[in-house]
Parts: C-alpha cells; structure tokens; sequence
C-alpha cells in the first residue's frame, strides 16, 4: 500500500508491505513484519519559503515538510495499516534526508520507535558524504514489538566512500543536469559490482523473528 499525507507532494509516497515466512522447514515460519520504505524530502533550496526555508539550526531546506511526513507517518498511516490487517511489527526505512538528531527523526523515536542505526553502529554511523561530512540519512526504525527481533544491522559502504567520477549516473547532461554531472566518454568508468550503484550507502538488517 502506498501513502500521501497532508504535507503535500514533496515527499514520495512511502510504501508499506507485511512479509510472512512461509518455509515449514524453518522455526520462523508463519512469523511476519511490515516494512514502510520512505523517501523523505531533500534539504535543495529550490522553493523552499517561511517556515521551510534554512532556519539557521543546521537541518536545512524543507524540514518542517519532512516533519510533518514523519508525523502523519507513525500517529496516522502506520496505526491504519495495522488496523486494517497489517503485522504491527514496523519496520520504516529509506532515505528520510534527516540526520538523527533531527526533528523528522526525533518524531519517530517519540512515537516508540528505535534508531536501530544508532544501537548497532553507534556515532561512527554513516552512509553519505556530503561536502566531506559524514552522516546517515539512510534510517532503519523500529517499532517496540519489532526491536527485540531485530538481531543487528550494518551499512554496506560501497557508494558513500567512492568518488562520484566512478558513478552510476550516465554520461548524457539532462536540461536540469549541471555540468559536471555529465560524466566523460574517453573511459568506460562502469564495472559490473556493487560498488557506486547510488551515492547513499545500503542498511542491512538481520532478523529472528517471533515472539521477543
């Protein structure tokens, strides 16, 4: 199932779907858990007015916009999905373009939800570097019954560490491209691997499930 909520169209809809274990063979099978894919907001400048625009406070560009997803995201959409036959074990993921210590983030852990890349990794955390900053804006949150089943996560740094002269954009400049996006044809940079398939590294969570 897919969501709007009332802070307009900047955010993309998040999606949800429940996963069932459905192996015989395995002492998991029948359990099941929901995960909420997101893509919040980014913090560009473009448009962004009031309450919105940069508030000097180091969150950027659409925060409000972005809190106010995260919102409607755990105190409405999550407890309908629930209501209407979804397992209650939430997982939210995605790139919420939010830092942890940020208010779209801090609304989520309000509401009961764990940083579960903040318990496993700790203040060494990061999957995106931006102006030689490292942070996470790539989150996995979970809700009380889904923690104690959680059994660790890692980030996969195979984008964040890499140049992005080494990229997966191709090398045609779109009208909304700067110039430097369009990447040079005397070389064929690609290679078939993981690395530098996005500019965000991947969150992988491992799972026991059941009852905690």
């Amino acid at each position: 199932m897919s969501c709007g909520h009332p802070a307009g169209k900047r955010n993309r809809p998040a999606i949800a779907q429940s996963f069932t274990v459905t192996d015989t063979n395995n002492p998991d099978s029948g359990e099941s858990f929901t995960v909420v894919a997101n893509h919040f907001k980014s913090k560009g400048t473009s448009g962004a007015t009031g309450i919105d625009a940069d508030q000097g406070d180091g969150q950027g560009n659409w925060n409000d916009t972005r809190t106010k997803a995260a919102e409607y995201l755990v105190d409405t959409w999550i407890p309908l999905l629930v209501s209407q036959g979804f397992d209650e074990d939430v997982l939210i993921t995605g790139d919420l373009n939010a830092y942890k210590g940020e208010d779209p983030i801090t609304t989520i852990k309000d509401a009961g939800y764990t940083d579960l890349v903040e318990s496993f990794v700790g203040n060494d955390a990061y999957s995106f570097v931006f102006d030689g900053q490292l942070g996470y804006l790539d989150h996995a949150l979970s809700s009380s019954s889904m923690t104690a089943q959680v059994t660790g996560l890692t980030e996969w740094h195979v984008n964040a560490d890499e140049v992005n002269v080494f990229d997966y954009n191709n090398t045609i400049q779109d009208s909304n491209e700067a110039s430097f996006e369009a990447k040079p044809t005397g070389n064929n940079l690609y290679e078939a691997n993981a690395i530098r398939n996005s500019d965000h590294d991947p969150v992988i969570i491992g799972l026991d499930l059941g009852e905690p």
